[in-house]
């Protein structure tokens, strides 16, 4: 018998210890992690991806997104990097259940090193929501430099970046910062983008707190030039 999440959401407090030992408040806003969740898949969805494609999850945690695109995609083609095991552990019990293990194989690689599952995998879609706002800029220039081998021209990257507000800034800073955040300007954005020959472009899709940006390699630039004129404004509900 599966068992009932082991603390009520409701109870739990912005910040509180006790939201960070839940699967889902450890990840984000508790509150928001619905509304995520379908952010998150509507972007990819919108963005094209089709159930044939394969998908990264670079920082899958609770799966917040997992729950929703693992039964949309086919078997073996979501992949998914994430340090904390016990996060998708629990999501898995308490969100989607473990049988979806056997009807998709989704792969996981659990690791703080941005391996993904497969060293010789290349991906069409790849996304990294809330990651590299709490990245220095060491680790993530380290990290763009294994991401980029999975990328093709067929590919896009999903990312997120904090823009404002008072954190320290992550050109400067190093290591692991969460669960503090820190801001990366559009042109320090484009700058790493750059260093490692990539095409970026904001886009203007919905997160309370952050920005989307799509990243392309720049034989497919296009590609991100179409997602920047047709992924819309999402207004709150």
């Amino acid at each position: 018998m599966i068992k009932h999440p082991p603390t009520s959401w409701k109870k739990l407090s912005k910040g509180s210890q006790i939201q960070l030992k839940h699967y889902r408040g450890f990840v984000g806003p508790y509150k928001a992690y619905a509304d995520m969740s379908g952010l998150e898949f509507s972007l990819l969805y919108l963005s094209g991806l089709k159930e044939t494609d394969s998908l990264l999850d670079i920082g899958c945690g609770a799966l917040r997104l997992g729950r929703v695109v693992l039964p949309y995609l086919l078997p073996g083609k979501y992949h998914c990097i994430e340090p904390n095991s016990w996060l998708v552990r629990e999501a898995l019990h308490y969100e989607i259940g473990e049988q979806i293990l056997w009807l998709k194989q989704p792969k996981f690689a659990f690791n703080d090193k941005f391996q993904a599952p497969l060293a010789d995998s290349t991906f069409n879609f790849l996304i990294a929501q809330s990651i590299f706002s709490h990245t220095g800029l060491d680790m993530f220039e380290g990290a763009m430099k294994k991401i980029k081998g999975h990328m093709t021209d067929a590919s896009v990257f999903l990312i997120t970046f904090v823009r404002v507000g008072n954190w320290p800034d992550c050109t400067t800073s190093e290591g692991w910062l969460y669960p503090g955040c820190c801001v990366m300007t559009d042109e320090a954005i484009q700058q790493v983008a750059t260093r490692h020959e990539l095409f970026a472009v904001p886009l203007k899709w919905r997160h309370d707190r952050q920005q989307w940006w799509a990243w392309c390699l720049y034989s497919s630039k296009a590609k991100c030039n179409n997602l920047e004129s047709i992924i819309p404004h999402v207004p709150h509900v």
